[in-house]
């Protein structure tokens, strides 16, 4: 029993990477890495990562990267240019 599987998802606002990957192994041995944002769901996560798993060392990970809106990073740009050029008098 060895697999790896892996989907990304891309939203307006954020990219979310999940992944799972499975190694042979006589007991059942989950290890999860989630965001400290969701870290409020982990324990419903691993609830249902349970009932699916039977036995393997298996890591679950979700990557969540965030993009900033296009308009807003326009503006943060432009204020990062003002503030290198114009004085602050």
């Amino acid at each position: 029993m060895t697999g790896f599987g892996k989907v990304t998802a891309e939203l307006p606002s954020k990219k979310v990477t999940v992944e799972i990957k499975a190694l042979n192994s006589k007991q059942l041995d989950l290890s999860t890495r989630i965001p400290s944002a969701y870290k409020e769901k982990e324990m419903q996560i691993r609830s249902l990562l349970l009932q699916s798993l039977e036995r393997g060392k298996v890591e679950f990970n979700i990557l969540v990267k965030t993009r900033l809106h296009r308009s807003t990073w326009l503006r943060w740009k432009i204020t990062t240019l003002k503030s290198k050029i114009l004085p602050t008098n």
